[in-house]
Parts: C-alpha cells; structure tokens; sequence
C-alpha cells in the first residue's frame, strides 16, 4: 500500500509538471542583441509613503488570513532584474551615481483561503512532493528622479504563485519576486515614455528641440536627412545634411547650451567650446592611434541680414583606416544660448568645401534655436553662485 501511495503521488507531481516552479512575469532578454536603448539607472530602497502603509495596515487587520509585508525586496535585486533585460546602458563611471534614479517601496499582499489550507494539507501529507501554493501579490510604489529632480510617481503590481516542494525549496525566492516587480516596472516606464527627451524637457523645464528648434529642409544642395534630439539636456540636437548629388557629400549640425555660466560673451564661448572640441578629437584619435592635425583656430566674420555673424573655424586632416587622406572642417558660431557646430569630412588632399561653407552661412541666417530655458538659467546660476563662494 505505501509503495503504491509513493508511487501515485509521485505521477501526480510529475503531471503537475511546471507547477513545481513559482509563476511569475519574467524579465526577457532582447531577441535581438543591440545598443542599450534607455540610459543607465540605479535603484534605491524607499520608506513606504503613509498611503501604502495604511493600505498594508488596514489589509493585514481584515482577518487572521490576511497578510501584508512592507520592503522585503531589495533594490539591487530589482536592478539586476532590469539590467537583464539589456536595455539599460552601463553606469560608465561607478564612483557616481547615474543621472536617473529610481526609488522603490514594495509590500506584499497574501490573502490565504480554504483551498489554500487543503493544499497546504495534502502537500503535508505527500511528504512535500506535492507542491504547497501560495498566490499573492506584489506593488511597489516607485520615484523616478533626474540628478534629484522629480520627474515622475507611479504604481505598478505583478502577480506570484509560490510553489514550494522538494524539488524547489524556494533559495531564489526574492530574486525572483524582486523580477517580478523589475518586469511590471520595465513595462510600466516604457508605456510612459519616461526616458525621452521630450519628458525630461518637459519635466525640468529644458528647451525643446522638436518644437523650437527651426531648421530648412534644403540649404544649397544639401537635404535635410536626420534630426535626432539627444538624451541630456546639455547635449542638445543632432542633425545631418546629404548632398542631393553625391551621397557621400554631408555634414553635421549641433545645436547645444553654451556651457558657460556668462553666455553673452560670444567669443569666450566660442573660444572655449573650439577648445574642447579640438581636446576630445585629439584624445579620441589618440585612443585609436590616429594622427590627427589640426590647423591654428581661426576667427571669421559671416554677413547676416542684420549686420555680421562671428564664426570660430578649425581644419584638421587625417587618414581614413585605409590610408586615405582626409580633410575637417569645423564652423562654430553662437545663436541665442546655444552653440551650432556645422562639420564636414571629405576625402582627398584638398577637397572642394566651398559648397559646405556656404550652406552653413545659409544655416547662419535662416536657423531658429530655443531661447535660454528656465533649466539652463538656474544652472548658470548655479554656477555663478559656486563661482563667488570660490572667490573667482
């Protein structure tokens, strides 16, 4: 008879099958590897707002079969939950906090049920071969933040079904619940378009770049192709221009913050931005063993319609990885708060760049850039506060 007994409730655990493993919304990798799509991000523990406690509170005085749990999923399980999904880019230096954070409370709600009590007796009975299940659910309430910044609260919930037995004795339990939460939250912050330009502009008060930044379609013969608005608020927009002729033929615009606390003196921000720009196209040619040489920075004057235009040029050349002479040439000027930068790479030793220049005049006189925003005048407050505390 106890051999029999073993052996019938060994088929009845081996057709409960999947019913061994706890039940719940998993993380899922990408199909397809690609570039992260969303910055990096780090997630804190919060103290549970008085709203999320008193809903626990009340929840778990209901009855003796009802229980609530506030924070017992910690944040860094949460985290690497949302890093398997491999959307999220890497914090490039880990001495600082990334510029997004995320701050979670979670509690944990079981409602227990005469069916649960059988279960819970027959899996006594059956040594644990049947598996004991417990459903409930998990919220969390969540902060995203900006360098600080509020930039958005919300809620999210995920079901769980724990199956305990002697095949799974629950060693990864809040690992797992804490995905559970990471995939509730991953797809909670995409439907929201949390991570966009659009939302942070909108949410600390930056310019933005799809609604004021004004740009031809056509200067010269070249078309407009891409206009990307860039993730920080201090990198601006990114354009580029083709040739209608010749594909190989185009250029890049920038449109971003003079980063100066004092913007108004336009050839001390241009003369500093040419600066860094020179730096970081040197350093970057030097990572990759590139010679790169740069001409004396020159100062150019452009007409515009209501007078003259002070422009900052830079000319390097270079080679290409197969030897290939090439030739930059860099534009900058000033509009309103903001840096345009126009360059071009063509190949050859002097290669005709007549037709550029002249379609970055064009750009000179017909582009309209965002005003100062209200982000980039307390940040240069901010600045020029930190400047006289210093003395400078």
């Amino acid at each position: 008879m106890r051999q029999l007994t073993l052996g019938a409730l060994t088929m009845v655990m081996l057709l409960a099958g999947c019913a061994t493993q706890n039940q719940y919304t998993q993380v899922a990798p990408p199909a397809v590897a690609g570039q992260p799509s969303l910055p990096a991000i780090e997630v804190f523990n919060d103290r549970p707002s008085v709203v999320m406690r008193q809903q626990c509170k009340a929840f778990d005085q209901q009855s003796v079969l009802h229980h609530c749990q506030l924070n017992r999923i910690n944040a860094q399980d949460v985290q690497r939950a949302l890093f398997k999904s491999e959307q999220f880019a890497p914090n490039e230096d880990t001495r600082f906090t990334p510029d997004y954070t995320l701050q979670l409370a979670t509690a944990k709600y079981l409602q227990e049920d005469m069916e649960g009590f059988g279960n819970a007796l027959v899996s006594g009975l059956s040594l644990m071969l049947i598996p004991l299940h417990q459903t409930f659910t998990l919220k969390a309430e969540a902060t995203l933040r900006w360098r600080g910044q509020l930039l958005d609260t919300f809620e999210v919930e995920a079901p769980f079904t724990q199956s305990v037995n002697l095949a799974n004795q629950q060693l990864d339990l809040h690992a797992q619940m804490a995905e559970a939460i990471g995939a509730a939250l991953l797809t909670e912050l995409q439907t929201r378009a949390l991570f966009t330009p659009e939302f942070l502009a909108q949410q600390i008060k930056a310019s933005d770049y799809q609604r004021d930044l004004v740009v031809p379609e056509q200067v010269g013969n070249y078309q407009l192709e891409q206009r990307l608005w860039l993730q920080h608020p201090l990198q601006g927009s990114y354009l580029t221009f083709v040739d209608k002729d010749f594909q190989f033929d185009q250029f890049n615009l920038s449109v971003y913050p003079i980063r100066r606390a004092d913007w108004h003196d336009t050839y001390a921000a241009l003369d500093m931005e040419a600066v860094n720009l020179q730096t970081d196209m040197t350093q970057t040619a030097k990572e990759y063993n590139a010679a790169l040489n740069f001409q004396p920075r020159a100062q150019l004057t452009w007409p515009t319609d209501n007078g003259s235009l002070l422009v900052m040029q830079l000319a390097a050349k270079h080679h290409s990885d197969e030897g290939e002479p090439l030739n930059t040439r860099i534009f900058l000027f000033v509009k309103e708060d903001k840096v345009v930068v126009a360059s071009s790479t063509l190949a050859g030793e002097n290669p005709p760049l007549e037709a550029f220049e002249m379609a970055a005049q064009q750009l000179a006189r017909e582009l309209v850039v965002p005003v100062e925003s209200p982000f980039m005048a307390a940040l240069r407050q901010e600045w020029r506060d930190k400047s006289i505390d210093q003395g400078n």
